[in-house]
């Protein structure tokens, strides 16, 4: 199994992603499959382990505790509630379609912020573009998270970038 991403709540429960499941560490160290299965690939939304997950990355807690992630081949931004609800936000198989999704990342506000391979956007978490821009130079985006201020800050191989987002509404 490998392991592709993990995010820590403000409690101290790990979530961790592998090739086809999320998994919650808790703080007393006992993990459970949360959202997909090991070894069964799919797209389909679903609660707990009915949902079907293919490379599950960039996992990015919101405030509310839902987990936001991306899967780059299927171009699709997907979350999972706290109830172990796993929908399709973004791309593939929801009302707003993005070419080319590499990251997402949750802000204080409860805003998401989607970078594709050629920008930045802010939405709302129900899925309501708000701004758009375009991001050059950045060969891959390996990580993406939004600091408390509001600045976007993304790595790649190379380096790391920080974006200040004014609220600019377009």
């Amino acid at each position: 199994t490998l392991m592709r991403s993990i995010a820590v709540a403000p409690d101290g429960t790990a979530y961790v992603s592998d090739n086809q499941a999320i998994r919650r560490i808790d703080t007393a160290g006992i993990v459970t499959t949360v959202a997909g299965v090991e070894g069964t690939q799919g797209s389909s939304d679903g609660i707990g382990t009915a949902a079907r997950l293919t490379y599950p990355d960039g996992l990015s807690v919101a405030p509310d505790g839902s987990i936001y992630f991306v899967e780059q081949v299927l171009n699709r931004v997907r979350r999972l509630e706290t109830n172990g609800t796993v929908t399709t936000v973004v791309g593939t198989g929801s009302p707003v379609a993005l070419q080319g999704i590499a990251r997402v990342a949750a802000a204080p506000d409860g805003n998401l912020y989607i970078k594709t391979s050629t920008e930045l956007i802010r939405m709302t978490a129900g899925g309501g573009i708000l701004s758009r821009a375009t991001v050059s130079g950045l060969s891959s985006t390996e990580t993406m998270v939004v600091t408390a201020s509001g600045a976007v800050l993304m790595s790649d191989s190379d380096a790391i970038y920080r974006i200040d987002v004014s609220p600019v509404q377009t």
